[in-house]
Formats: C-alpha cells, structure tokens, sequence
C-alpha cells in the first residue's frame, strides 16, 4: 500500500508537478497538453493520479499557465530590446525555427538529397554533345533524327531550368515577405511576435522540423 506522504512532502510533491505543469506547457503549448500524461510522470510516488490529475486542473484552469507564458514572452521581449535591431533579429530567430524549405534544386529520394540542377545541367551537356556529333564536319546535318532528338530534350531541360530559377525566387520572396511581417508585429507589440515564435517552435516540432 502507497505511504501517504507528509505535509512536507506533500507540498514538494505538488510544487514539482506544477513546475513540470509550467514546463510542459513552454514545451507544448496550452493546446498541446496532456494532462493524463503528465499525471502519469509522477505514479508511485505516494499520491493517487487524480489527485495529481487535480493539482494540474488547478494550473490549468486558474489561469496561471497562461500568465506563465505571457511573463515568459514579456521577459522575451525585454531582453531582445536590448539588441541593436530587436524586430530583425526576433524575425531572424522566427525563420530559423521553421521547418527548412526544401529548395526546387534538390529533390527527396531513398532518404537522401539529389541535386536536381546538377543532373539538368549534365542533360544539357548531354545534349550539346549528340548535337555536335550529329552535325557534319562542314557545319550540315549527319544524322537528322538525332539532332532533332537532342535538340528538343535540351529544348525541355532548358525549360525545366527557367521553371526551378522562378520557383527559387518566388520562395525567397515569401521568406523576405514573412520575415517583414514579423518584423512589423514586433515594432507594435514585442510580447506578441515572441508568443508566436513560440507557437511556430511548437508546430514546427509537431512537423518534425
């Protein structure tokens, strides 16, 4: 039978499970708690779960938790504004926290990474190369059917190139557009753009980022 603890005890006990209540809830969010979970961290040791289960309710639903964040985010902000530019770098810190966009240049195959521009840029070689061999020494054409040929794959891999090169810049303008966007929420309202570096932490590591 479990030894019923102490007051001393206790009251340890119960400053422990609401550190880890705080903790938790930096980790994962207010949304991103599980309650059962975290009551479950501490069976054994000598009080019931639903006992725990009602120390966290009590965090929880007092508004302490949310009060804990807001503080967090607040002493956030006011170590960042010591920094020359706060807003740039919060909306650095922003962009290093999200997942990392793949670029158009590699694509994802058997768990590794192809340069896919390195492989285009060896098709055009390719290319230049059967063309060369079926042009005739004078400059005519010696075999027609393979110039033609090469002629339209490189057609299709110079075609590919442009496509990746607009996608690349149009990612890069959306990363600059993001990145202005945090920036101005940090010149209106520091705590605010911290809370939501942090809940980009969280989905980022709900992503597996």
């Amino acid at each position: 039978m479990a030894r019923t603890p102490n007051s001393p005890e206790r009251d340890a006990l119960r400053r422990e499970v609401e550190g880890n209540v705080l903790a938790e809830v930096e980790r994962a969010g207010l949304d991103g708690i599980s309650v059962r979970g975290l009551a479950r961290r501490f069976a054994g040791r000598g009080t019931s779960e639903k006992t725990v289960t009602r120390w966290i309710d009590v965090v929880l639903k007092s508004g302490r938790a949310g009060q804990h964040l807001a503080l967090k985010a607040r002493a956030a902000a006011d170590t960042r504004a010591a920094l020359p530019d706060p807003a740039a770098s919060l909306a650095d810190d922003v962009r290093a926290a999200l997942p990392v966009l793949v670029s158009p240049s590699d694509i994802a195959c058997h768990g590794g990474v192809i340069d896919a521009i390195g492989y285009i840029r060896h098709c055009i070689h390719v290319a230049l190369r059967v063309i060369e061999h079926a042009q005739a020494p004078g400059g005519g054409v010696r075999m027609a059917k393979t110039m033609l040929a090469a002629s339209e794959h490189l057609r299709r891999c110079l075609e590919t190139s442009a496509r990746i090169s607009e996608t690349m810049r149009n990612i890069g303008e959306l990363e600059a557009f993001h990145k202005r966007i945090i920036e101005e929420i940090a010149k209106e309202s520091p705590p605010t753009a911290e809370r939501i570096m942090a809940r980009l932490s969280i989905l980022a590591q709900e992503h597996g980022a």
